[in-house]
């Protein structure tokens, strides 16, 4: 039996324990959660655990590299898919081993995924011993010698560069491992191209390459410069592909060569974490910051995987700005540490994310959301009209399957897709367009709405509006944080919401905390918002009482909207002479800034400064014009 046909895509085992003991390679059998439930004599040989020792524990324990890689990969199988990759996996005596894996679920006789199997076939007979098959390049292994001589040589200046691909794994998933393949052979003989015949490459894991840089002047512009032929577009069976890479540099000395490797790795997750595509020279802040966030991933890891009480959901109202009827509540993970106490969202959902645990972290949210937010429904605190926003992370998103998943996880709960509110960064959704657009759409037509988060806060967010799906688009707080006092802000928003309402989508203003926000949103036109303006995110026993409040604000506000424009003292002949009260009549229509702009230009009026008005000086005149007294 191949390891092909062991991963089948329709996976289904009857007596797996009697085909485990027969395969002749490492095959390992997995419950839902990654824990072991069988491991053959040749799984024993390969990582050194024999069966006893490895029954019962989670896999990742088992393994000490690539282990954020495998976690994703494993909940990704658990949930139905069946992968290929490649792996450089720990052994029980800290030593590593390359191998190829296959990885599928097993499913029980109503076809309902009961675990997951993998097989791990070791790559080394197939390679040169020191070298790595598929690059030509020196292993981690030779990697290793080679510092090693150095290290016992003559003493020079040296630097380390360690360079790993960004989101090589979504290459994979979106165009198959070949293409996957082709890629990382291109992008190695950049690197070989790029350093010379001088310098030591070496090909360090399965999308990361190391350099060893000897007495070079300027090593940070050297790695600039091989960061800069990496992102160079490569064509490949028809795809145009365009991959970036995170990289850390360190020097030696002072530290010895083993820990200038060390110090590069911790370097480049900093690049990771500053935002990808860039180069980060070590520094002892960037060292604890990596440590910090490795510990954190740990303790994350287990909460997820083996304690999920230690998470929970805060929902979090939206509503309309005009009258406070609610529309949705937003689910929002919580995670509280036995020992650290309550953890900072940012700081665990980016960890999360850099370390393959944002797909488990949205799973439990949705479930736990949706679970929830049926009861309310039950109990009558919210309407049935009322939708759960759940939000998607870049590298679920990227799972084909994840429109099954979350149409399951609703059912399930005893929701429809109408109740749904679908939450996606555009940030994440343009690391694979086709894929994103597709299981969103999917969505759609099941009645859910699709809502681009955080618009206008990355450089993609008007590439995102028009490639994908979008029903509302939230503009995100830093630009409501200082609308009333920053004319640029102001500008900026009442640009976003006149795009928005053009495309027909509705608009939602996040992190809305003053009662002046709140009436200037209402003057440009923003449709809903929400912020603690109204409630902080709450725990779902508290937010019938939050909500019976936003009941009450509703019933006192008018049925037209209870904001309107307050007529501005002391306009007279300037402001019939520039149209101020032009102006305020025409936003009184319902008039965009846009518009209005348009509208005082065709009828001759210019601003105090003799110019036309623009989108721009209408919003700050229109601001200027609520401050003054009655």
């Amino acid at each position: 039996m191949t390891a092909a046909e062991w991963a089948g895509d329709a996976t289904r085992v009857d007596d797996p324990r009697a085909l485990m003991t027969a395969a002749p390679v490492a095959t390992i059998s997995l419950d839902p959660t990654g824990r072991v439930r069988m491991w053959n004599d040749a799984a024993h040989a390969l990582l050194q655990w024999s069966p006893t020792e490895a029954t019962g524990r989670l896999l990742t324990e088992l393994t000490s590299a690539a282990g954020e890689d495998l976690a994703a990969d494993l909940t990704a199988a658990a949930a139905g898919r069946s992968l290929r990759r490649s792996y450089v996996l720990g052994r029980r005596d800290r030593s590593v081993v390359d191998v190829d894996a296959w990885l599928a679920p097993v499913r029980d006789r109503d076809a309902n995924v009961a675990g997951v199997v993998i097989q791990l076939i070791d790559v080394a007979p197939r390679s040169a011993g020191s070298h790595d098959p598929l690059t030509h390049m020196p292993n981690r292994q030779a990697l290793l010698a080679h510092l090693d001589e150095l290290a016992a040589g003559e003493s020079k200046p040296r630097a380390v560069l360690l360079l790993d691909l960004d989101d090589f794994r979504l290459v994979n998933d979106a165009h198959g491992q070949d293409v996957g393949d082709q890629l990382l052979q291109v992008v190695a003989e950049r690197l070989r191209l790029g350093v010379g015949r001088e310098h030591y490459v070496a090909r360090f894991g399965v999308d990361e390459f190391v350099a060893v840089l000897t007495e070079v002047a300027d090593p940070a512009a050297l790695s600039e410069r091989l960061l800069a032929a990496i992102a160079a577009p490569i064509d490949i069976a028809g795809v145009r592909l365009a991959v970036t890479a995170s990289a850390g540099l360190a020097a030696s000395p002072p530290t010895s060569l083993a820990d200038a490797l060390r110090n590069a790795d911790a370097s480049m997750y900093e690049a990771k974490r500053q935002g990808r595509a860039r180069l980060h020279a070590f520094d002892q802040s960037a060292a604890a910051r990596a440590s910090s966030m490795l510990h954190l991933a740990a303790a994350l890891r287990l909460a997820l995987y083996d304690d999920p009480a230690q998470l929970d959901v805060h929902y979090q109202p939206i509503v309309t700005l005009d009258s406070n009827l609610l529309i949705a509540v937003e689910a929002l993970a919580r995670w509280r540490h036995p020992e650290l106490g309550p953890i900072p969202p940012g700081r665990f959902v980016d960890v999360a994310q850099q370390t393959g645990l944002a797909a488990r972290l949205d799973v439990l949210t949705m479930q736990r959301s949706f679970r929830d937010h049926a009861e309310l429904i039950r109990r009558r605190a919210v309407d049935s009209a009322t939708r759960i926003a759940v939000n998607v992370a870049a590298a679920h998103l990227a799972d084909g399957n994840i429109g099954d998943e979350i149409l399951r996880a609703s059912y399930e709960a005893g929701l429809m897709p109408r109740q749904l509110m679908i939450e996606v960064g555009d940030h994440a959704v343009l690391r694979d367009v086709d894929v994103a657009r597709k299981a969103l759409e999917r969505l759609q037509a099941q009645g859910a709405l699709i809502v681009l988060d955080e618009f206008g806060a990355g450089l993609s967010s008007l590439t995102s509006l028009r490639q994908l799906p979008v029903d509302v688009l939230k503009i995100d707080r830093v630009f409501v944080r200082n609308l009333a006092a920053d004319s640029e802000d102001l500008a900026i928003v009442a640009a976003l919401i006149d795009l928005a309402h053009a495309l027909g989508v509705t608009v939602v203003a996040e992190g809305v905390e003053t009662p002046a926000q709140r009436q200037l949103l209402v003057e440009l036109g923003c449709d809903q918002a929400q912020g603690y303006l109204w409630s902080a995110p709450v725990p779902c026993d508290e937010l019938p009482d939050a909500l019976a409040e936003l009941v009450s604000r509703s019933r006192a506000a008018d049925a037209i909207g209870q904001l309107r424009p307050r007529p501005a003292a002391g306009m007279g002949v300037v402001g019939r002479a520039h149209g101020l009260l032009r102006m305020l009549e025409l936003r009184r229509e319902g008039r965009s800034a846009a518009t209005i702009a348009a509208a005082l230009n065709a009828e001759g009026y210019r601003t105090p400064e003799g110019v036309r008005w623009h989108r721009g000086t209408v919003a700050r005149a229109l601001v200027a014009a609520m401050e003054c007294p009655d």
